[in-house]
């Protein structure tokens, strides 16, 4: 846990939510607790009254379910309840256990396992070296090839990068979390483009899209005649005789150079 977690901006916002009680802090670590004795961050049907319990608040249930959800920290879709952040925070953990269930660590094959000595000896004596290295190392030389050259940034360079931090979406750690658990953890925020392409299923802009489908689209980069020509197809209410658009997200992403070939087919064949 981060040192200054308690007075982190996120933490701040559910002690104000909660009327200004300084004890909110030890209430989320009773929550991030439970989700690593439970070794995850998803849990089905999850009532208001049992995150109370979990984080031993002593007020009402309605207020720190409001209060954890307004700062971010958890959210709800259908039955499940999702802690925010938990698993991304915790992806070498996550990842610890995934390998103890494969057995961890395999042996090193070089080294003698048994413990004996080697039946055979390799003959040749160990001795002294015949000559040292004459010229002295000096200290601070070692590592100094390794150093990375210095590159000047300008403007430019801070404008690009602002813009880069403004328009992420995916965590700092995302490849370290394992495939079975991105479906379970949430993207930073929605972008623009993600709030425009989960219109076409109906999604709220302020439904956070999950890892899986923000990595979906961050691998695939979409330039925007392609998806003018895709929103143009799932927006349309005529689509022929059989509508073969797909009707999950994550299907579409997944399968987004099929689909737009079916809307190209479709195009052309507008009168």
């Amino acid at each position: 846990m981060d040192p200054d977690f308690p007075d982190h901006w996120k933490t701040r916002m559910v002690v104000d939510a909660l009327g200004g009680d300084e004890a909110a802090p030890v209430y989320l670590i009773r929550l991030w607790g439970h989700c690593q004795n439970r070794k995850t961050a998803s849990f089905d049907n999850l009532p208001a009254e049992a995150l109370k319990a979990v984080c031993r608040y002593p007020g009402s249930a309605s207020d720190i379910e409001r209060a954890l959800t307004v700062a971010g920290f958890i959210g709800r879709e259908g039955a499940v309840l999702m802690v925010v952040g938990w698993a991304e925070y915790n992806a070498s953990l996550i990842a610890n256990w995934t390998n103890g269930k494969k057995g961890g660590r395999p042996p090193k094959n070089h080294r003698n396992m048994t413990g004996d000595n080697p039946s055979e000896t390799h003959g040749f004596p160990i001795d002294n070296p015949s000559s040292t290295h004459r010229e002295p190392i000096r200290e601070e030389k070692i590592g100094e090839e390794k150093k990375p050259p210095v590159v000047p940034r300008g403007d430019g360079a801070v404008a690009s990068r602002e813009a880069e931090t403004r328009d992420r979406c995916l965590p700092d750690r995302w490849r370290n979390i394992p495939k079975g658990e991105r479906n379970r953890v949430k993207c930073l925020r929605n972008t623009p483009l993600m709030q425009r392409i989960g219109g076409w299923f109906n999604r709220r802009p302020d439904t956070i899209w999950t890892l899986s489908e923000g990595i979906a689209l961050f691998e695939i980069k979409p330039p925007e005649e392609d998806v003018e020509l895709l929103e143009s197809w799932y927006l349309a209410s005529d689509v022929g005789d059989r509508d073969i658009r797909r009707r999950d997200l994550l299907t579409l992403l997944n399968n987004w150079t099929i689909d737009l070939d079916r809307a190209r087919l479709w195009r052309s064949e507008i009168p």
